[in-house]
Parts: structure tokens; sequence; C-alpha cells
């Protein structure tokens, strides 16, 4: 079972030292900075509203120069030599409290997002869309692989490593009942779904 833990606003001096930190972070280990892609859950949907200008100063003032965003859905690329688990722990609160929501926030290596862009098992057709779902670990991506849900005739999902891969009709997504268990409240808060042609335009990218 995946848990769901609330995230609250930081006070305001811990978003200083959260500042702080992050400038220190952004800045170690610069001979050693890979390239990373910050996927962000479930903005610029519904309720949550999140300019991408405003997304890069954020990260700019967390010392991560040259940062850039790929389309409107919450997509960076910034560099950095920290790991992907202090990176999310450090971008989660800021983006709570710059933005007045509960971040989640899932940091992955630009090489591995662009293995996975190539690595999906399903070919490209007019009649469906491929989807990559990012979580938070292996665990979780095994777990959502083999929830026991009834999948439609032109129907597919496939696991790999931190990623689920589903094919489902154009028209479908939100009534598949595989997309209502991708909404529900065990996975939800463990993952963020992208088009694979999202992934594939960010993997194309990079920040020069």
């Amino acid at each position: 079972m995946v848990a769901r833990d609330a995230i609250s606003a930081p006070r305001p001096l811990y978003c200083g030292l959260l500042r702080l930190f992050g400038s220190w972070l952004g800045r170690i280990g610069q001979d050693l900075a890979v390239l990373r892609v910050a996927f962000l859950r479930g903005v610029n949907v519904g309720r949550v509203r999140v300019p991408m200008a405003d997304l890069r100063d954020l990260f700019a003032e967390l010392g991560f120069a040259g940062s850039r965003t790929v389309l409107n859905t919450g997509n960076v690329l910034f560099e950095s030599g920290a790991s992907e688990s202090e990176l999310a722990g450090l971008l989660e609160p800021a983006l709570s409290e710059r933005f007045a929501y509960a971040a989640r926030v899932f940091v992955l290596d630009h090489d591995a997002v662009r293995s996975a862009a190539e690595a999906c098992p399903f070919d490209e057709s007019p009649e469906h869309h491929r989807y990559a779902v990012l979580c938070a670990d292996e665990r979780v991506a095994r777990d959502l692989a083999g929830v026991p849900v009834e999948l439609g005739p032109d129907e597919d999902r496939a696991l790999g490593g931190r990623i689920v891969y589903w094919r489902v009709p154009r028209g479908q997504t939100l009534d598949s009942p595989f997309g209502k268990v991708l909404a529900g409240r065990e996975f939800s808060p463990a993952t963020t779904n992208r088009n694979l042609k999202t992934l594939i335009r960010i993997a194309d990218h990079s920040t020069s």
C-alpha cells in the first residue's frame, strides 16, 4: 500500500533555510553535475496553476542556474551533482511554499528519461495514446503493473523499472479502469503521468 503523506507549506524561517540549502546544493559538485529532469505532479490541471516563468525563477533562486521548462506540464531540466532524493527533498517544500499546493516531484537523470522514451514497448498508433507513468520507486511501479484490473481489448501496460507504460485507445483515458486506478488514493500520490510524446520531447532537450 502506498502511503499518502500530507505536505504542508513550510514556515518563513524554514523557507529561508531551504533557499540557502538549495543555493548550496545547486552549486556543489559542479564538475560532477549531471542533467536532471524534475517532473511535477498535477500542475496546470484542475486548480493547481504554476506559471512556467515563475517555476524557472524558483529553480534559479534555489541555485540551479540555466534551468529550462518543457511544455506547460511541469517538466524542468536542470543540472546538479546532488542525489535524486536530495533534490526531491529540496524541491517539494519549496514548490509547496511558493505555489500554495501539496507538491510532489519526481527527479530522473536526463539519460534515464531518454532511455525510458526509447524503451516503450508499444508502437505508435493514430488510434492510441501511449503514456509513461513515472513512479516514486520500483516497488510502486511493480505494484501498479500488477494491479488486477480488466483492460480493454486494445489496451495494454508494461513494466520498465520505475515506469509503467500504458497504451489506451484515444478518448478512453479517463474512463479506463486502469486510468481510474491511477487517479485513486493508493497510486495518485506516488505517480505522475506523461504522454510518451512529452517524454520524447524532453529527451531531445538539453540546458544548452
